[in-house]
């Protein structure tokens, strides 16, 4: 605990009125992604080793009452919102905000790969989503850019990432938008984003999921213009009650939404898939194993990947596909062989590669 617990406290024992000045210290490894707000890139500390993700606003952003916003920001505490560590200005007083780093699957990655999920599934995750937008709201801010590239499957759960630090984010009289378009609501183009904002974008992240395309929506200066959503009646009990969550969560009148975050999350949650905590588990299936792919000693299923069997260790068995990435499955690939050194779920008995015993 030492370097973390006193690097914390070293941190947030500072007046936010000062800007930290030992950036010296902090080493820009790589660009990670350019959003409506700006960029964000993996940064390095290098005096403890440790990663973070590092946000700088647009330089049209710059003179953005920053400190009021970010006050408020690092009193968020939630499991499902990426934690604030602190902030500083570049030499050329640029903004930047240094947050946890977090790995694992976007759900822009996982509908990229064509990955379906049960609505049990998508309501799991939108429950949680939901939760942490409740947690935002509850200190006074907006998040404003809620789209699938911004929520991440890590560590066993969703994680609302690239915290956009919006609530002035937006300039009515310039008309300028900012965020992600086909998952803002309609009228955020003529009026600063507010609670129902959100939820709106939750409910588009949510149907992209789900039916696994965009809503069809077309924002102009000062007006919105046409929304296109095509709900089919669900096929099954499950889907129809999904179905009706984002019917209301994607109204285009923002009073027809659900009054708050805490609202969508408790339709969600009778439908959402979380029992004993496992719904990731039941994500690891849809991701990596098929009923076709049967261990012949125990007659389980086993991952394409495994050359052994994670639950009995007999093989050898011919992967079809490699092992995936750390920083592709980290939410359920995050417990090393100290054998051979490759990551296997936690709840695993052996590992898949070389099948000692975890």
């Amino acid at each position: 605990m030492g370097i973390f617990t006193d690097f914390l406290s070293y941190i947030f024992s500072y007046d936010d009125s000062e800007y930290l000045d030992d950036r010296e210290d902090y080493l820009i490894l790589c660009p990670l992604a350019e959003g409506g707000f700006g960029s964000t890139s993996l940064v390095l500390k290098i005096s403890s080793g440790e990663l973070f993700a590092s946000k700088r606003n647009k330089d049209d952003l710059q003179d953005f009452d920053l400190k009021s916003e970010y006050d408020k920001y690092k009193k968020v505490d939630h499991k499902n919102v990426v934690k604030a560590h602190r902030k500083f200005r570049n030499d050329d007083g640029g903004i930047n905000i240094l947050t946890e780093f977090h790995q694992g699957p976007s759900i822009k990655f996982l509908v990229d790969n064509r990955i379906r999920f049960t609505p049990e599934i998508v309501a799991e995750i939108g429950r949680q989503i939901a939760n942490g937008l409740q947690a935002i709201h509850k200190v006074g801010l907006i998040h404003g850019d809620i789209s699938p590239n911004n929520i991440l499957i890590s560590e066993g759960r969703p994680i609302i990432i690239d915290f956009g630090l919006s609530r002035k984010m937006i300039s009515v009289a310039t008309q300028s938008i900012l965020g992600t378009p086909c998952f803002m609501a309609p009228e955020t183009g003529f009026r600063k984003p507010n609670e129902q904002s959100d939820i709106f974008a939750l409910g588009a992240v949510l149907y992209f999921l789900y039916f696994q395309e965009e809503i069809e929506l077309e924002i102009q200066t000062g007006r919105s213009v046409g929304i296109g959503i095509n709900f089919r009646k669900g096929e099954t009990n499950e889907e129809e009650q999904l179905i009706d969550v984002l019917k209301k969560s994607l109204e285009i009148n923002p009073r027809l939404r659900f009054k708050s975050a805490a609202q969508m999350s408790k339709a969600l949650k009778p439908l959402a898939l979380n029992r004993s905590k496992d719904w990731w588990k039941e994500l690891f299936k849809i991701l990596y194993i098929s009923e076709d792919n049967i261990c012949e000693e125990c007659g389980k299923p086993l991952p394409h990947f495994a050359r052994y069997c994670p639950w009995c260790g007999d093989g050898k068995y011919k992967p079809s596909i490699k092992p995936p990435d750390y920083d592709e499955v980290s939410c359920l690939m995050s417990y090393p062989c100290a054998d051979c050194e490759e990551y296997n779920a936690s709840f695993w008995k052996n590992c898949h590669s070389c099948s000692e015993e975890l």
